[in-house]
């Protein structure tokens, strides 16, 4: 939980789930102000795939309250899970629209079911966790998650930008990923492509808060290459958002100039080994 919370937690979270979250929470943020950075400045976004609902509401408790996902279907079930997780423990129609107690960040929406994944019940002006889209944008899947999204950082195409302005509410927030790391099979669109991209999605209503780029894994001298180029083209672009850096390259990332971190391993231990099946590529 939160430092200085004491409060209560939903019935089936354990507190030392929570500790081991804010205490690897910690580390990242310690990690972040070696690298130079401002820990209060740089969100992280705590990647959540594989994860459970509980998991969820463990980081919750933690602090944290940026999530980020890569599939749609698994997105949708996780949304409706936390929420119901919390109704379960107590939490109802009289604390709609309220922070729940004991749980920072988390608001249950004021109207409609828990679960109603694409309806207004899981609106993300309504409920405190704020989910991110990190994964290959599966167009056919968009309408599933569009009420629920609150940034879809994957965006690398105007097909997609196109589907999302067409189920999402005016002014939704995207960023444009780039292959800044040129690596075949790899989603992105080219640096090149960038600017004129940006400038359409704007066209369709939608709010282009920055870029988000992946870096080149073990090769550190490419990967801080690829992010000084994003984070200079942002910059240059006038884009308040820079999403770099995952659990391995978060140092580089900040260094570079990110503003954002996606991070999963380095928050939850290595992903389960098994992992639930997903619907097709749209």
């Amino acid at each position: 939980m939160p430092r200085g919370n004491s409060g209560r937690l939903p019935d089936g979270i354990d507190r030392s789930r929570v500790d081991a979250v804010q205490a690897r929470l910690g580390t990242v943020r310690e990690r972040i102000r070696i690298a130079g950075g401002d820990p209060a400045r740089i969100t992280i976004v705590s990647v959540t795939k594989y994860r459970s609902a509980e998991d969820v509401v463990a980081a919750i408790a933690a602090g944290i309250t940026e999530f980020g996902e890569n599939y749609p279907a698994e997105m949708a079930a996780k949304a409706g899970a936390v929420v119901a997780m919390m109704e379960r423990g107590g939490v109802r129609d009289s604390l709609r629209g309220a922070p729940v107690p004991g749980v920072e960040g988390l608001v249950l929406p004021p109207g409609g079911e828990s679960g109603e994944c694409g309806s207004d019940a899981l609106q993300p002006a309504h409920v405190g966790p704020r989910w991110h889209m990190i994964g290959t944008i599966q167009r056919r899947q968009v309408r599933r998650v569009a009420r629920i999204v609150w940034c879809w950082q994957s965006v690398a195409r105007l097909v997609e930008g196109e589907e999302i302005a067409r189920h999402s509410p005016p002014g939704t927030n995207v960023l444009i990923q780039v292959n800044a790391v040129e690596m075949a099979g790899r989603n992105g669109c080219g640096m090149s492509a960038v600017e004129g991209l940006a400038v359409s999605l704007e066209r369709l209503g939608l709010n282009v808060r920055g870029l988000m780029a992946m870096g080149a894994g073990t090769d550190v001298q490419r990967t801080r290459r690829a992010f000084s180029s994003v984070a200079s083209l942002a910059i240059r672009c006038g884009f308040p958002e820079i999403s770099l850096g995952m659990s391995d390259d978060l140092e580089i990332a900040v260094q570079e100039g990110s503003t954002m971190v996606r991070i999963g391993t380095a928050l939850f231990g290595e992903r389960p080994a098994i992992h639930p099946p997903e619907s097709p590529d749209g």
